[in-house]
């Protein structure tokens, strides 16, 4: 068998990474690919507070549906530096090995652990971009170099260039900016919902929103809110993934004032200047969303801005024309995991359920409508069925997704069987 092996951090994996890999199969024919994230590099020392078990998962995401790969945990496993000739030495047996190197690499090789021994084991190949000739004149006389001194055997393979490292990745991550098409969408979504590489800055001001919530919530409704975060992030992952950090605020927020009492709520309502409208006057329950959102720009102002503000004033209710940042929060509070109500298992599973990996941005924003105007319909029919007080506001948002939906289908649309369906 002709087994490729290709190493390195991966941290994170991108869509040069893929492109790389593809290469190097197609070119040199091999019958298998091994990907094999180290555990320890001996030519880095940082982590970025990414485990390995964090980048292994990233790869096999990144890769499961690319023919004749198989990602390997055979560094991790070993839990120390990793060096390849470890790695060759347990894998001789396995066939024939060629071993994947960039440019860079390539030009150190001889002074890598045990390097003659290397050259025996496996075959070189180096990856060299097809737009770059400035280091040609160095890899010919290092190839002559290795090929006289240890009898290597060395081949090259060629591929489109890929203008961004996983480095430039993570500083992209840390400043809250898109990496939209940079990578996989899945290792996307999870870098997301994991909340990864997001910079020591924006970590220690999550765990500050953390740990300052827990003097105004319960340990069961901090339970949930955490459960938020966490939903909240994984459908930031799908539908916006350069407002995760943001997102994630909104959610630590959003039930910041819901234990309080009525007579605190119409206190907090003086000191902000809320008005007691009639929505409020006959449904308490609808208080905190309103004061919780004036209490959390007061205490975290520097990250609460107009589009937090606004998603937490409407996440219990809706509203018309609710933009996706608001939509977002909405139904990261109904679903998440922590939710055991018939309603919300079953919401949850509608949703997920209806999300292919191969669905473009506009199918998975109308399946997302889809599941917002039966989560509203749902609300509707139990407070129906209660005999309570249904808002307005409430009404309003579910004409308005309906409106925006039918117009997105072309048609018109019912609930029938706890499902939407077009007429």
């Amino acid at each position: 068998m002709r087994i490729g092996i290709y190493g390195g951090t991966f941290s994170p994996v991108h869509n040069g990474h893929v492109i790389m890999a593809k290469n190097f199969i197609k070119q040199m024919k091999l019958d298998k690919l091994l990907i094999i994230p180290t555990f320890t590099p001996p030519h880095k020392s940082e982590d970025n507070g990414v485990s390995p078990w964090n980048r292994y998962e990233m790869l096999k995401l990144a890769f499961r549906d690319c023919d004749k790969t198989e990602v390997s945990d055979i560094e991790i496993k070993r839990r120390n530096v990793s060096y390849t000739i470890d790695t060759l030495r347990a894998l001789e047996n396995e066939g024939e090995l060629y071993l994947l190197c960039g440019s860079d690499m390539f030009l150190t090789l001889e002074t890598w652990r045990e390097a003659s021994e290397i050259l025996k084991l496996a075959k070189i190949v180096i990856g060299r971009r097809e737009s770059s000739d400035i280091i040609k004149e160095k890899i010919d006389k290092q190839r002559t170099f290795l090929e006289k001194t240890f009898g290597a055997e060395i081949y090259e393979i060629f591929f489109d260039a890929f203008e961004i490292s996983s480095s430039e990745i993570r500083k992209l991550i840390s400043e809250n900016k898109s990496v939209s098409g940079l990578l996989p969408e899945s290792v996307e979504r999870y870098i997301a919902e994991n909340g990864l590489y997001l910079g020591k800055g924006l970590e220690n001001k999550l765990d500050e929103i953390r740990e300052h919530i827990r003097e105004f919530i319960s340990p069961k409704r901090l339970s949930h809110t955490l459960g938020v975060e966490k939903e909240i992030a994984r459908l930031g992952g799908i539908f916006m993934p350069d407002r995760i950090y943001k997102l994630r605020v909104a959610a630590l927020l959003h039930d910041i004032t819901k234990e309080y009492s009525t007579k605190k709520q119409l206190l907090l309502c003086q000191a902000y200047g809320i008005e007691v409208d009639k929505d409020l006057e006959s449904s308490p329950k609808l208080f905190h969303a309103q004061t919780g959102a004036y209490q959390a720009r007061a205490l975290f102002g520097d990250v609460v801005d107009d589009e937090i503000f606004n998603a937490i004033l409407c996440h219990t209710t809706g509203k018309s024309n609710m933009t996706l940042f608001d939509k977002l929060l909405y139904l990261a509070d109904y679903i998440e995991e922590g939710r055991s109500f018939e309603d919300c298992v079953y919401l949850r599973n509608y949703f997920y359920s209806g999300i292919s990996s191969g669905a473009t941005e506009e199918e998975k924003y109308i399946h997302l409508q889809r599941t917002l105007y039966l989560s509203f319909n749902m609300t509707v029919e139990s407070l129906k069925k209660d005999g309570a007080y249904i808002s307005s506001v409430t009404t309003d948002a579910m004409r308005s997704i309906k409106k925006e939906l039918e117009e997105k289908l072309g048609g018109k649309i019912v609930i029938e069987d706890n499902n939407v369906k077009e007429l």
